[in-house]
């Protein structure tokens, strides 16, 4: 049977002339042959015409179809421009200095009475919820400082805009010409940062990869916006619906849109989202206010509170059960020392730097390392094996006194949510001990080398493993293969990669860390499995029971365990369903006696208000950002989104311009051989564009000083994150090659060890000018 592929005459024309003739003339002569020529090339004259026809009506009927959504990924330009034209009519206003005098004023004003209602609200239970979360995400000192400042500013904008008769309708520029009014230190400090001429080590905090921007991607700065902000008034309110009223409540959207249901992805393990959480927190972490005595405000029950913090989220009429409760907390708003929309703060750097191993300030990586032979802090547990260093603090939100009493603590980190789970927190512990690992060897092979020089060259090292493996086993199956290769992602075999641009912004954006990477919370298991070894029975446990539990590590083969599971239990399916795990449990003691009457935190209830408190617009909008149509209506999402989800958001939202971001995003369908919906594959694909074309320290960098060798750089390319776990497990003997996928899949069998190729650190051996001897015969590997 003839398909659209089928030619319609034969490619080999020669099979044709060279056929034998047979003439039905009584003439047999040359002008008989002659008809019979005249007649061939007439036949395939007109089977030619035929084809044309065919091939022409063909090609018009396909031009009235849809481009597919990947193709059209293939097709835009890289980075992705950002927006600049605001959702909402743009206007510049002059202010003179009495009135930012007076807004100022009175944003000072407000901030003081805020602070007087905290003191007298009771403070979160510890063991809580709401008390784990809140110190799971709290602000450093800096960050508290800086959303002080900017409450001020985002009330004193709110108020000029009031004076100036700016209606809610228009993004103000609000010009202040040779007017100071704000003495915050950012604000009055225009001096430059002054950078290191060379420098061969990344610095702490991010600062200085960008010599022409000094601060651009580094730690406390705001998130950059792909799309301007919408904020009902302009300034900081949460988005409201296209008819004016308030929108659904972010805890009806979750029970209804992405109910509670769970199915398992055959072709992934759980090691892909605990590397995709583990690497997040490397690049973003929002700075969250809080209330009196550092507890965030629970609106769990709260039905008819007016509180300012609680009234996004009020539970809508029929949720009675405890467990539906979500707790809200507003992010902190960042300064610019300016009048205009709120902003949010990134803690974290925004280049992949290992700061969720070696943290974002410099007082902290102090407090981590050991000072002795470039190796980091560890705790060595009574059977003689590696952990974290344990956080003493009692009222951290993860200790559990019953614990502590047997001299059992919660860990410290390069970054605050290294508790989180006992996933997160083991492949933390992994990576502290590859850095000890690799600072070992590097001590031994070069005896003349200083502490801080093995410390900095051993978290180079490891920084570009972990670049390595996020790049080369982590975005493929997040992004595809041919996005990959579209937008040259995967390292290079040999040489050196000469894409790095100093005009790209690789700062995270609002959208990314609200709500396009949290797509990996559908990812989240009901169950994962503990295996003592590769034949024992595995013993199930439920998700709730690994968040801030990881006494587990303690025990005797503990970590072992804990890695086994998590390579050989299945991945949820992504879509747009959770397990109640995350959506009803979320945050639970492991005590049962401190259970009874608690609230349980709604993972997808805080990530949709989290997006409405960080302006994010509505999901139309990103659709359109990324060369897609935009809806206008909700019958254009009918072949994007599944019709059961999109029943669902027709009945909640009163018009398709009104569904949240975050919604939208992970309720459509995934792409044709791909994980994620076009949207999402558009957004994180823009992110991790900017992470590599925008960081100067890159590990396949040519630039000196900080470029590896060529001989180097060719074994941090034999990096696997296979290789990491068999070298810093205590007795793990085989894995599958690629963690992250299934061992079941074919090409991807266990194998031992032992087999796995490694990178040799002999490239890192020198001769110092005390040493005598020359480099040795052995190979030392990681």
């Amino acid at each position: 049977m003839a398909t659209e592929s089928t030619p319609l005459t034969s490619d080999d024309f020669s099979s044709i002339s060279a056929s034998p003739y047979e003439s039905f003339s009584k003439y047999d002569g040359p002008r008989s042959c002659v008809k019979a020529r005249y007649c061939v090339y007439a036949v395939i004259l007109s089977l030619a015409v035929m084809a044309c026809i065919v091939g022409i009506s063909h090609y018009v009927d396909r031009s009235d179809e849809p481009v597919r959504p990947d193709q059209v990924l293939l097709q835009l330009g890289w980075p992705l421009p950002e927006n600049s034209t605001s959702i909402i009519q743009k206007a510049v206003i002059n202010a003179t200095g009495d009135d930012l005098t007076l807004a100022v004023e009175r944003g000072r004003k407000s901030l003081q009475a805020k602070e007087d209602l905290e003191k007298n609200l009771p403070a979160i239970d510890d063991g809580t919820p709401s008390y784990r979360h809140q110190q799971m995400m709290k602000s450093g000192p800096e960050s508290m400082r800086i959303a002080r400042d900017g409450y001020v500013e985002n009330v004193a904008t709110e108020k000029l805009r009031e004076a100036l008769n700016i209606s809610k309708e228009k993004d103000a520029v609000i010009l202040t010409v040779n007017v100071t009014v704000f003495t915050n230190p950012e604000c009055i400090n225009l001096a430059p940062t002054v950078c290191p001429a060379q420098s061969r080590y990344r610095t702490v905090n991010g600062t200085c990869n960008n010599i022409l921007e000094p601060l651009k991607g580094s730690s406390l700065t705001t998130f950059r916006r792909a799309i301007p902000a919408d904020y009902s008034d302009g300034v900081w309110k949460p988005r409201k619906s296209s008819d004016g009223l308030d929108l659904p409540s972010s805890k009806l959207v979750a029970d209804r849109v992405h109910r509670p249901s769970y199915e398992e992805d055959q072709d992934f393990t759980v090691m892909l989202a605990v590397w995709g959480q583990f690497m997040d927190h490397d690049i973003t972490a929002t700075a969250l206010s809080k209330g009196h005595n550092g507890s965030a405000i629970s609106c769990c029950g709260l039905k008819n509170t007016t509180h300012p913090e609680c009234f996004p989220v009020i539970m809508s009429e029929g949720d009675s059960k405890c467990g539906d409760c979500m707790e809200f907390v507003r992010s902190a708003p960042a300064s610019k020392c300016s009048f205009g929309p709120r902003e949010q703060l990134n803690q974290a750097s925004s280049f992949l730097d290992g700061s969720a191993v070696y943290g974002n300030s410099q007082n902290l990586q102090n407090d981590l390392r050991s000072w002795e032979g470039g190796r980091m802090k560890v705790f060595v547990s009574e059977f003689g094996a590696s952990l974290l260093p344990p956080n003493k603090d009692p009222k951290d939100g993860c200790n559990e006194q019953v614990e502590m009493q047997k001299g059992r603590y919660c860990f410290l980190s390069g970054d605050a949510r290294a508790n989180e789970n006992m996933h997160l927190t083991t492949l933390h512990l992994i990576m502290v001990r590859q850095h000890n690992l690799i600072a070992g060897k590097l001590s031994s092979m070069n005896p003349h080398w200083s502490d801080e020089r093995v410390f900095q060259e051993t978290r180079h090292v490891l920084v570009a493993q972990i670049q390595h493996i996020t790049y080369n086993e982590f975005l493929p199956i997040i992004l595809g293969d041919d996005l990959m290769k579209r937008l040259q992602l995967y390292s290079q075999e040999s040489g050196y990669w000469k894409g790095y641009n100093s005009s790209v912004d690789p700062s995270i954006s609002n959208n990314f860390a609200t709500a396009a990477f949290r797509f990996a919370h559908t990812l989240i298991p009901s169950m994962t499995k503990f295996l003592r070894d590769d034949d024992s029975n595995p013993e199930y446990v439920e998700m709730r029971k690994m968040l801030f539990n990881p006494y587990k590590l303690y025990t005797c083969g503990g970590v072992d365990s804990v890695i086994r599971g998590a390579m050989n239990t299945s991945a949820g399916k992504s879509d747009a369903f959770f397990t109640p795990e995350v959506t009803r449990h979320l945050f639970e003691s492991n005590d049962k006696t401190r259970n009874k009457g608690q609230c349980s935190l709604d993972l997808v209830s805080l990530n949709i208000q989290r997006g409405r408190d960080h302006g994010l617009p509505a999901y139309p909008h990103w659709r359109k950002f990324c060369g897609f149509p935009r809806p206008e209506n909700f019958d254009n999402l009918n072949d994007v989104v599944e019709q059961t989800t999109l029943l669902s958001i027709k009945q909640l939202y009163k018009s398709v311009n009104d569904v949240d971001a975050y919604t939208g995003m992970i309720s459509e369908k995934p792409l044709p051989n791909g994980l994620l919906g076009p949207t999402l594959t558009c957004l994180l694909a823009d992110q991790f564009v900017r992470i590599k074309r925008g960081d100067r320290y890159w590990y396949e960098t040519e630039e000196k000083p900080q470029a590896f060798d060529e001989n180097q750089l060719s074994e941090v390319r034999k990096t696997t994150f296979a290789a990491i776990i068999c070298d810093n497990s205590e007795e793990i003997g085989s894995v599958q090659p690629h963690v992250m996928l299934n061992s079941r899949r074919i090409g991807n069998d266990r194998v031992s060890c032992k087999s796995l190729i490694k990178m040799s650190l002999d490239p890192w051996r020198e001769l110092g000018d005390n040493t005598a001897t020359a480099p040795g015969p052995e190979t030392s590997t990681v």
